[in-house]
């Protein structure tokens, strides 16, 4: 009987200390039952978004990229730029609404309508444009016929006032005529100023005409040099009379040959400097 009571008191322990487990056990099954079941209603809710935003939300945030810009503002002070043709550009350019909108396009489309110097383009919330036109000044009358602007378009200055001051370019290349001009304004000093001619022929020579209307020959592929020299000769006053030039050919190796004014001169109005090739 003694033996029996100790083997039941054991028992009774084994089973106290094996609760504790089994309780720990299905706990942690539980926990687990629990979480798989809260990732997969997580997958749920996933799919759940995903259907809904190729159902509903695509079709939202397509209207709004879309969207149509309520209000267009064109800005600057704009005398000869057709403020017509400009909405004409803007309006092909904004059709893929506020956020579709190319940026880049519409600046380049807009800098090519003739008189416009620079563009300047602002989105502003919620659905406006901001378009700022710089406009582009008269830089020379152009081969007796057209004006060039700044910005090297040629345009129609028929129905605008135009100042006689201008430079005359004459030549076939606007950007060699300006690379010419640009070159001149450089190299001279203020008192030879304003540039009044920039004439380059189909043999290659260029003629400029400067603030005191002297006739300078150059040749085209070396007038940096010719040119540089030319204005040595002035500042070193190396030619008598001046003031009595009329024209100065400078497409020599070494020197030139100078025409001075008949009505200013008695002497022989011809005569050469320096070396001939």
């Amino acid at each position: 009987m003694l033996i029996e009571g100790k083997a039941s008191r054991v028992s009774n322990k084994r089973k106290k200390r094996a609760a504790p487990l089994v309780r720990r056990f299905f706990g942690f099954v539980g926990a687990c039952l629990a979480a798989f079941t809260f990732i997969r209603l997580l997958k749920l809710l996933a799919v759940f978004i995903v259907v809904a935003f190729f159902l509903f939300g695509k079709q939202s945030i397509d209207s709004l990229l879309q969207a149509p810009f309520d209000e267009v503002v064109i800005q600057g002070d704009l005398q000869h730029v057709k403020r017509e043709q400009l909405q004409q550009v803007i309006t092909h350019h904004t059709q893929q609404g506020f956020v579709g909108l190319n940026m880049t396009a519409l600046h380049a489309a807009l800098m090519d309508v003739p008189w416009v110097k620079s563009v300047a383009i602002q989105r502003a919330i919620p659905n406006q444009l901001v378009v700022n036109i710089t406009e582009a000044a008269i830089l020379a009358k152009w081969n007796d016929s057209a004006y060039l602007t700044e910005s090297l378009n040629i345009v129609d200055t028929s129905n605008h006032a135009v100042s006689k001051d201008i430079p005359t370019f004459i030549g076939k290349d606007v950007e060699q005529l300006m690379h010419f001009f640009s070159l001149v304004n450089e190299t001279i000093s203020d008192n030879m100023k304003p540039v009044r001619l920039i004439d380059v022929s189909d043999i290659g020579t260029v003629r400029i005409q400067l603030a005191q209307s002297v006739d300078i020959l150059l040749n085209e592929k070396a007038f940096s040099e010719q040119l540089a020299r030319w204005v040595k000769v002035v500042d070193t006053q190396a030619i008598n009379h001046m003031d009595r030039l009329k024209r100065v050919d400078m497409r020599y190796a070494s020197g030139m040959a100078v025409v001075f004014d008949q009505k200013a001169t008695k002497n022989n109005n011809k005569m050469y400097v320096g070396g001939r090739d």
